[in-house]
């Protein structure tokens, strides 16, 4: 009978360390520990200081690297990278004093890092945390996380008031680990299952990435396990520029790639590490060739993925890194499309599109703008042929898996004949198809009577613009346009800018909606969601330089003052005042002198007028080149009470 043996003594970093090199192997997540997580730690140090024994501090789970001296961590690489910051900190404070940390903990005498990171963090680690460089940019998280922690450690061990040597002695000497050294691969292989499922949430994007290292390891496939080295930083460096930061974004962006590159099945895309996981199964080595292919291919795309949806959410890396054709024009359907309040719909189609920018950038081009107008139309409008519970995304989805993986269909080579939403038969490639479906499917969920009812309150609707999340968009949109009429530069992307970078920096740029028709106006006679003052017209875009109080100032009144005191100049607003003007001498001309009655008039033609203004715009704007928008006439809401007609839109028939 085999005697059982227990671990019966914790090991000081010290026991731990001492005689060896360590290496963090490349299928381990980045640095991830914040501010929280370091704090945790030098909370426990201050306490076991007092404490006169050992104090369990964690596991560390080793195993003998195959192709070096090094010992491989499993388990515990961020626990034990911040020690050895922590201990470098130490050193900094009396290296004479502290002389020993050097050559055990950071540097051997041969020249060696006791500690290799992966590869994501490895040079910043020895070049910015060992060595303390201050000039080398940390362009992705875990670089980040790395700077922060040592910052971190640096201001608190300068709090310690005369307690480093305590500190030194409680780090050596007081915290307890125990150390695990699996004994073959195959024990590895199942903690690595454990590991990454436990301790701080890893997103799917890092859970593939170690995956696909995991397998490459076990398969013996080093060009896998290069591909992956290789092309990782640069996903992490354009996805950081793009401002993805959390699990969450990480894993929504992950989602658009399987989608685009493996499958349109919304409900897989959502488990994508689980997915790929029984795709490519360990110890199934058929076809395995093959298999290896299609991952480093996927590997590509999503480094591909990341550098287009840089594009797409920061300007300045599309017009700092694209040197191809048309690259003005590109630039500025990205802005418009980086403008949508929503576009997650769109994603796949987009990063499908891209992914043949350096081909056929005309035909990007062609089909950025299909895009954007069918993501304005379907989803960025309070389109009322659309609902959560059918938002039509999978069609999107299958066409734009189709435009990435159907690069030689051609109409003329399939026996079977295709059609788009509203019936044609579509001819040509694959290019041509997906613009066909693109924009029947627009035409067909979104008419011209769609169009118009969208923009416009029902005498029995409750809906209420200001709440619309496409507001901003739309106004500013329209501002662009009124700029562009008199050959005026304006950024539309003047509404990415947010009230906090305002405040911040002391800025008036922020540009926020503003009722013309105050909402706590003449609450006796009008209250807050009288129809009026819920209407697209009676919004406009502004950027004010006051804090004043204007909710309830008159119609004439508030007009005056945005015009005066709006903190950039702007069309929509300085063309209120003909407007007004033009609805007071209607107003008058009905010859009621009750002010109830005289203000419902004014309010109500001047908001008709810039309705019928914006509605015209709109239908321009956002429609296809071969569309006809030819059939509505007018908003007048007078006539449409005299008619008894709920719509306050008048359409010519069919």
């Amino acid at each position: 009978m085999t005697k059982t043996k227990y671990v019966t003594d914790l090991l000081t970093i010290e026991e731990v360390v001492s005689g060896k090199l360590f290496k963090i192997p490349d299928y381990q997540r980045g640095y991830s520990w914040d501010n929280e997580q370091v704090e945790d730690l030098l909370t426990d140090i201050e306490h076991i200081s007092h404490q006169d024994h050992k104090h369990y501090t964690g596991t560390l789970v080793i195993s003998k690297d195959a192709t070096s001296e090094r010992y491989n961590i499993v388990d515990g690489q961020q626990r034990l990278t911040t020690l050895i910051i922590l201990l470098k900190e130490l050193y900094e404070i009396d290296k004479e004093k502290y002389s020993h940390i050097h050559n055990t903990f950071l540097i051997q005498k041969k020249g060696q890092y006791i500690l290799e990171t992966n590869k994501e963090t490895d040079a910043f680690f020895k070049e910015c945390i060992i060595g303390d460089k201050k000039n080398i940019p940390a362009t992705i998280k875990s670089l980040q996380n790395l700077r922060k922690s040592k910052t971190q450690i640096y201001k608190w061990l300068r709090l310690q008031n005369g307690s480093i040597d305590v500190i030194h002695d409680t780090v050596l000497n007081k915290l307890g680990f125990l150390c695990f050294a699996p004994a073959n691969i195959k024990e590895i292989g199942i903690m690595f299952e454990v590991i990454n499922n436990r301790g701080k949430a890893l997103s799917e994007l890092e859970k593939i990435k170690n995956y696909f290292i995991y397998y490459a390891t076990i398969n013996n496939k080093v060009s896998l396990q290069v591909k992956v080295n290789n092309n990782w930083e640069s996903i992490l460096k354009y996805l950081s520029e793009s401002g993805v930061i959390s699990n969450q974004d990480e894993n929504n962006f992950l989602r658009n790639c399987y989608l685009v590159y493996y499958s349109a099945n919304k409900s897989k895309s959502w488990n994508v590490y689980d997915e790929l996981k029984l795709k490519y199964k360990p110890d199934d080595k058929s076809d395995l060739e093959d298999k290896i292919e299609e991952i480093e291919g996927f590997i590509d795309f999503i480094q591909e993925a990341s550098q287009s949806f840089a594009y797409f959410t920061n300007g300045d890396v599309f017009i700092r890194e694209y040197e191809g054709p048309l690259k003005k024009e590109i630039a500025t359907v990205l802005k418009q499309l980086r403008c949508h309040p929503v576009n997650a719909s769109v994603l796949p189609m987009y990063l499908a599109t891209m992914s043949y920018l350096q081909d056929k950038p005309e035909t990007v081009l062609e089909l950025l703008k299909i895009i954007e107008i069918t993501n304005f139309r379907i989803y960025v409008l309070p389109n009322a042929n659309i609902s959560r519970a059918d938002s039509k995304q999978g069609d999107l989805f299958f066409w734009a898996n189709e435009l990435f993986n159907c690069e030689d269909w051609h109409s003329d080579n399939d026996d079977e004949k295709y059609e788009t939403y509203l019936g044609s038969e579509i001819h040509g490639d694959i290019f041509d198809c997906t613009k066909a479906q693109l924009i029947d499917f627009t035409k067909r969920m979104c008419p011209e009577s769609v169009f118009v009812q969208s923009l416009t309150v029902d005498l029995d609707e409750s809906i209420d613009y200001y709440h619309w999340n496409g507001l901003r968009f739309f106004l500013a949109s329209y501002e662009e346009e009124l700029n562009v009429n008199r050959k005026i530069t304006w950024d539309i992307e003047k509404i990415l800018i947010s009230r906090q970078q305002t405040k911040k920096e002391k800025l008036n740029d922020y540009l926020s909606r503003e009722h013309i028709w105050a909402n706590k106006n003449l609450l006796q006679y009008f209250p807050e969601n009288y129809i009026d003052k819920r209407r697209l017209g009676n919004f406009v875009l502004i950027g004010l330089s006051s804090n004043i109080q204007i909710n309830a100032w008159n119609i004439e009144n508030k007009v005056k003052f945005l015009i005066d005191n709006s903190s950039s100049p702007m069309m929509q607003v300085n063309e209120l005042k003909k407007k007004l003007d033009k609805a007071w001498t209607f107003a008058c001309s009905k010859n009621r002198v009750k002010k109830k009655n005289f203000y419902r008039n004014l309010g109500c033609s001047l908001i008709d007028q810039r309705e019928n203004e914006l509605i015209k715009f709109a239908l321009k704007r956002w429609k296809f080149e071969d569309e006809k928008f030819n059939r509505f006439i007018e908003i007048d809401t007078f006539k449409a009470v005299s008619q008894n007609k709920n719509e306050t839109f008048f359409l010519k028939e069919k």
